[in-house]
């Protein structure tokens, strides 16, 4: 019998806050493509949903609060 190969256990490492935050400032928020992919960002991350159940998403089935900002740092 074979036995069974087990690849050594690390601990995950993060990134630093910084590279987590460069995606967010890349959007051009003047124009409307720019907003709303920061809207998408926002949603990905507020929601953890998969960007496969996020793109069929029309703008009547998301309801966002006009006050509430986007994304906090």
């Amino acid at each position: 019998m074979m036995e069974k190969c087990k690849a050594p256990s690390r601990k995950a490492e993060g990134i630093a806050k910084e590279a987590a935050a460069a995606p967010l400032e890349m959007p051009d928020l003047k124009s409307s493509a720019g907003r709303r992919d920061l809207a998408l960002m926002a949603l990905l991350h507020a929601t953890a949903a998969r960007i496969g159940e996020i793109l069929p998403l029309k703008m009547n089935q998301v309801h966002m609060p006009p006050k509430i900002p986007i994304w906090q740092s």
